[in-house]
């Protein structure tokens, strides 16, 4: 490894997104041969894959363009961690961009006590849209030092999302990771897995590095896209339930446990609460809900126990929409119009910066681009 960081940037279809992300890591010249660039072009039929090699040709010492079949993002992050070279490795999707805080990022790592101690690396990210605007943002712990687990607080988990992580490179070969390929969602196995081996954690102090675009069309974290694939979101979650039952239980990292396995929490009670609350409509069939439901009984009897006794509050009355569901109870239906009654209010007290209490942000613990979706 002859890097201090090596970016993947899966991209499939980006020509309009492409040239904003590449750009971004752009720096002074000195700092270029300080990391490289791997773009994987997804079999894109767009300008993807000549975008991606004008700045080859502009900046060889840096960026490289890997042009393969449609493979989904897995597959993608697969061939960019084959071939990577740097201490540390961070993906990077292709519609979304590193903020002017890159340069101060590479510095960072290329300090010796970093570069030498730390297995994982958190900054923050700023969602924008389309435009640029922020809209939101995920925050992470601020410390000087290195930390584990027990040093990151409960909105750290409910904020742990692929874009603020940056592993060593090391780590994730040793652990022989590979993530499932040939369907979406599968970064929730990037932003899990791996943490079973991670020690040492520093932070980023120095501002957001990551800009993450919200409302692309036909992005796969959109209502209409996520409920056509609810199955592939589901079969991530069951293939960690699994991973937490066979792998996390018999680790000596007690640290890692507490947090992985409320990491995994989040993302179950999360993947209920959108399709039973955010997304459900009237007549739709819920019948990969109920299969998700039943292995995750059979799996772990402990996770399943616990989401039973999930709730949730909305306009101050607390609700059970997990243990309704189980149950076949009429009063989901109740539950669903009174949460859809508060979320449409919030859209519009959120004008004038009024927030009214109701069930938290149906994409709790899941960001995902996508960008290779073939």
């Amino acid at each position: 490894m002859d890097r201090i960081l090596t970016i993947i940037i899966p991209a499939y279809n980006m020509e309009k997104y492409l040239d904003r992300c590449l750009s971004s890591l752009v720096v002074d010249k000195e700092l270029m041969p300080l990391f490289e660039v791997l773009v994987i072009n997804d079999g894109s039929k767009d300008k993807t894959s000549v975008i991606a090699h004008d700045f080859e040709q502009k900046y060889p010492q840096t960026f490289r363009t890997i042009d393969k079949e449609n493979g989904h993002y897995g597959s993608c992050v697969n061939r960019g961690l084959a071939e990577a070279r740097g201490t540390f490795v961070k993906i990077l999707d292709a519609d979304d961009a590193f903020s002017n805080r890159f340069e101060d990022y590479l510095n960072f790592l290329n300090n010796n006590k970093i570069r030498e101690d730390a297995d994982l690396i958190l900054s923050d990210v700023l969602v924008v849209n389309d435009s640029g605007k922020i809209v939101n943002s995920f925050l992470y712990s601020q410390f000087n030092e290195k930390s584990d687990f027990s040093g990151l607080t409960s909105s750290d988990n409910s904020n742990w999302i692929i874009h603020g992580i940056t592993y060593r490179t090391r780590l994730l070969i040793k652990m022989n990771y590979i993530q499932t390929e040939g369907i979406h969602y599968t970064d929730a196995e990037w932003s899990f897995k791996p943490l079973i081996h991670v020690r040492a954690i520093y932070k980023f102090a120095n501002g957001a590095l990551y800009l993450y675009t919200e409302g692309r069309e036909g992005q796969s974290m959109s209502q209409t896209v996520r409920k056509k694939n609810l199955w592939m979101e589901s079969m991530v979650i069951e293939n960690l339930v699994r991973y937490y039952e066979t792998s996390i239980r018999i680790i000596d990292n007690s640290t890692a446990f507490d947090f992985m396995r409320n990491r995994l929490l989040n993302l179950i009670q999360s993947l209920y609460q959108i399709n039973l609350l955010a997304y459900y409509e009237k007549g739709d069939d819920l019948s990969v809900l109920r299969s998700f439901d039943t292995n995750l009984k059979s799996y772990s009897d402990e996770l399943y126990s616990i989401t039973n006794k999930y709730s949730t509050k909305i306009l101050g009355l607390s609700f059970s929409p997990i243990k309704s569901f189980r149950e076949n109870k009429k009063e989901l239906h109740t539950i669903q119009s009174i949460y859809r009654f508060a979320d449409g209010m919030n859209n519009l007290l959120l004008k004038f910066k009024i927030r009214i209490k109701h069930t938290p942000n149906a994409f709790e613990g899941v960001v995902d681009n996508e960008s290779s979706q073939g």
